[in-house]
């Protein structure tokens, strides 16, 4: 009770004062993993709770959390709760989405396979979480992308992008997807990888889903896997994925996901006559000229 209480009172303080949060940021890093399950979660959560706050990111990632919170994921000493291993994979989100020196820190701490372990977690949250970190760190890294590989990573993401049943499953399955578009950018042997995998038919089946997020992650993997691929343009084809694609661009959806959906149908489309006349036979033509007049199109 006295550390809930406790909890309490640094988030009313946190949330009230800037200075008061880069202060309460940096002493809360030396107790991360330390304790009981009750008493890391209660720390991780308030940590969370500063994260979303680009200053405390800084001085969270500063003062040395990184490291802590991988080893949090690992387990520690045994005591770490699943629900504990879950708030550190969620602040790693916040900071691996926040710089460069953030992924490669998390690299650096072996964070990787505890990650990918998160990944058969029972929360779906969990999941999602650590599909967004690993989507983070194989952006821009070879070595991030080979240890996911190797370590299995493919498969799991397919395996949550195929069990969309839910709410909270289509967060993580837009997060699988996200990750797998970041896994296959430019790497015509890890597109062929994926696509044996069975990842196509799910990511198309997602498009379909009232899920903004989802959707335009789905696309955005799509648009990676085909990229210089006629056979993956073929195969997104034959589960109906360019008239779905088409329906994103519509007027009224998300203008995000119509950016993303156009993207995809650019790439489906690229020295591919049978997507070409696809796209037109779907009464396309018009919503992409439409998408043109988009802030947001890449």
């Amino acid at each position: 009770e006295v550390k809930e209480e406790t909890a309490g009172a640094l988030s009313t303080l946190a949330f009230n004062s800037p200075s008061t949060q880069l202060a309460i940021a940096t002493g809360l890093v030396a107790l991360i993993g330390a304790g009981t399950a009750d008493s890391q979660e209660h720390v991780t959560q308030l940590l969370l709770t500063l994260a979303r706050d680009p200053d405390n990111r800084t001085a969270i990632a500063t003062a040395g959390a990184i490291p802590r919170l991988v080893i949090q994921l690992k387990g520690g000493a045994g005591l770490t709760s699943n629900k504990a291993k879950e708030l550190a994979a969620c602040v790693l989100a916040h900071l691996s989405n926040d710089s460069e020196d953030n992924v490669e820190a998390i690299a650096s701490a072996s964070g990787i396979r505890p990650l990918i372990s998160l990944l058969s977690a029972e929360s779906l949250e969990a999941q999602a979480q650590a599909a967004s970190v690993l989507a983070d760190m194989s952006r821009n890294s070879k070595r991030s992308k080979a240890t996911i590989i190797s370590e299995g990573g493919i498969a799991l993401y397919v395996g949550i992008i195929s069990r969309q049943n839910s709410k909270q499953g289509l967060s993580a399955a837009a997060e699988a997807a996200g990750a797998l578009q970041s896994l296959t950018a430019g790497e015509p042997e890890t597109q062929k990888v994926v696509t044996e995998a069975g990842a196509i038919k799910p990511l198309v089946a997602l498009l379909s889903e009232e899920h903004d997020t989802a959707r335009k992650k789905a696309a955005g993997a799509i648009a990676s896997l085909s990229e210089g691929s006629q056979e993956n343009q073929d195969a997104v084809e034959s589960f109906s994925g360019v008239s779905k694609l088409v329906t994103l661009i519509a007027p009224g959806v998300n203008d995000e996901v119509r950016a993303e959906a156009a993207s995809a149908l650019a790439v489906l489309t690229r020295n591919n006559k049978t997507n070409q006349d696809k796209i037109t036979a779907a009464g396309g033509i018009a919503p992409l000229v439409a998408v043109l007049g988009l802030e947001s199109v890449r």
